[in-house]
């Protein structure tokens, strides 16, 4: 069987299987699909889901839900089957092989998280540049901990992103004290060449749900905010972007974006809350939980470990349940405060004002010491 997936094959998914895991919020939040010609998909190649696409054609658009307009099939289709067969090399190189089907409907269902307002109505713009994206190889390092500094040791890890995350990447950093690590924030990032420079794109920072943690370094961490009055950024914030400013600067990479707004965000957590309730309930069941309970003088370390598993789910929903306003404003607010606090540690440049001149703070830098731990 063929690796990659086929045009038609890619059509058909979308027609029979991704628009209505949009239509009906199956993971991503909802929203409106317009093509301005259809002769494509009229095409005698794909009239064996003639029922199927007569529905898409004949949907009447929901005005109170974002509507995507899709100016050119063919070519729209072309890319989105460009973009699922990168992805897939880029599973393939970080050993996360899965079948060229499962990961299509899975870029298919969720690829639209990443767009901004603008590309709504630029959507094979989007899918060029989601594209540039995951083919582009400048920091992969993949199942590597890169060693960037020995004294206190700190390591570097490219992680591949899941398909529902902001971006394609995530730069993992850890601070070692003995045999014990200190994980900072996750640089969610991808990189693209624009006008004969690499620009790397920065959707989110975000810390793991259960980091490890060392207490003497995270207390070494808090003079980065030496100085700096009413800050609101968490020191370990502050130097997974110092850290991450000073790697790209040493790769000849010194132009920053920082996207302030995915479209589908919002609503997208609002979804996920709601399936990941209904998922709960129904792994953690009154019957189950009483069950176990029971059990607990039979297997003592089952129980254990199945009271663990539920803690973990349970706050994990806590975690999305009613926080969508909270987490919108952690990925708008909180993003703008920390690439501004960093220019006071940095030698880094904001050039634009978010949402005045550019839905994206536009950043560049300079030469950075990274080893603010050794001060």
């Amino acid at each position: 069987m063929d690796k990659y997936m086929t045009l038609k094959e890619v059509v058909e998914g979308f027609v029979n299987f991704a628009y209505g895991d949009i239509l009906f919020e199956n993971e991503v939040s909802r929203f409106n699909i317009s093509f301005e010609d259809s002769s494509f998909l009229k095409n005698k190649e794909f009239n064996f889901f003639s029922n199927s696409l007569q529905d898409i054609l004949n949907n009447v658009p929901n005005c109170e839900i974002p509507t995507v307009v899709i100016h050119d099939t063919e070519l729209f289709f072309r890319l989105l089957t460009n973009v699922i067969n990168a992805q897939i090399d880029l599973n393939d190189l970080y050993d996360n092989s899965a079948a060229k089907s499962m990961v299509a409907r899975r870029v298919m269902r969720r690829l639209w998280l990443r767009m901004g307002v603008e590309e709504l109505d630029n959507i094979e713009l989007f899918l060029e540049k989601q594209l540039a994206f995951i083919e582009n190889r400048e920091l992969d390092k993949p199942n590597e901990e890169i060693v960037i500094d020995d004294n206190p040791r700190i390591t570097l890890e490219i992680q591949k992103s899941e398909t529902w995350c902001e971006a394609s990447r995530r730069a993992c950093f850890r601070i070692y004290e003995g045999d014990l690590y200190h994980e900072l924030p996750r640089v969610y990032y991808d990189i693209r060449e624009e006008n004969g420079e690499l620009v790397c794109y920065i959707p989110a920072v975000q810390m793991v749900s259960e980091p490890h943690k060392v207490k003497n370094v995270e207390r070494k961490l808090y003079k980065l905010n030496k100085g700096l009055e009413d800050t609101l950024v968490h020191p370990n914030f502050m130097m997974a972007i110092k850290l991450f400013y000073s790697f790209l600067y040493k790769r000849g990479i010194n132009h920053i974006k920082v996207p302030l707004m995915q479209v589908l965000d919002y609503d997208y957590h609002i979804a996920l809350a709601k399936t990941t309730e209904i998922r709960m309930k129904d792994k953690w069941s009154e019957d189950v939980l009483s069950y176990i309970e029971k059990a607990k003088n039979i297997d003592l370390e089952a129980y254990e470990q199945l009271m663990k598993e539920f803690e973990s789910d349970k706050k994990k929903l806590e975690h999305l349940l009613g926080r969508e306003d909270f987490i919108s404003k952690a990925k708008t607010e909180g993003l703008i405060n920390l690439f501004y606090q960093a220019t006071f540690i940095t030698d880094s440049v904001i050039n634009t004002e978010p949402f005045i001149n550019a839905s994206y703070l536009d950043i560049s830098l300079g030469k950075l010491d990274d080893n603010e731990l050794k001060k």
